[in-house]
């Protein structure tokens, strides 16, 4: 193996390298830009069924599923 062509690969895993990283910024920019606002929500939401008597069973069902249309509209 040349130095070149060792430079060049060294260089194309870098590249590869780079896109995956900033994938991976974006996604938890993303994340957390939805994150925020839903555990706000969500909290309001709980506090709000606990004032008018709701079970910890359903409040509790409630933040699941929230979390899990969270995390399917994030992807």
């Amino acid at each position: 193996m040349s130095l070149a062509s060792a430079a060049e690969s060294c260089a194309s895993s870098s590249a590869v390298n780079t896109i995956g990283v900033g994938r991976l910024v974006r996604s938890i920019s993303v994340a957390l830009g939805l994150l925020v606002p839903t555990l706000l929500l969500t909290m309001m939401v709980t506090f709000r069924a606990m004032m008018l008597g709701a079970s910890t069973f359903n409040v509790v069902s409630v933040i699941v599923l929230r979390m899990e249309e969270l995390i399917r509209f994030s992807n």
